[in-house]
C-alpha cells in the first residue's frame, strides 16, 4: 500500500513510523522486522 501511495502522490523524504493499538500494535512491530518502509514503531496494548 505504502509503495502505492508513494508512485500516486509522488516521493516522500521523510522518515515513516507507524503505530497500532491491540493488534494492530503486533501488527505495527511486524511491519517494522518485515519491511524496510518504517523507522520505527509504537505497539500500545499488545500482548508481547
Amino acid at each position: 500500500m505504502v509503495p502505492l501511495a508513494q508512485h500516486e502522490l509522488g516521493e516522500y523524504y521523510g522518515e515513516a513510523y507507524i503505530s497500532g493499538y491491540s493488534l494492530a500494535g503486533l501488527f505495527a512491530l511486524w511491519s517494522l522486522y518485515q519491511t524496510d518502509i518504517f523507522k520505527g514503531a509504537a505497539c500500545v496494548s499488545g500482548s508481547l
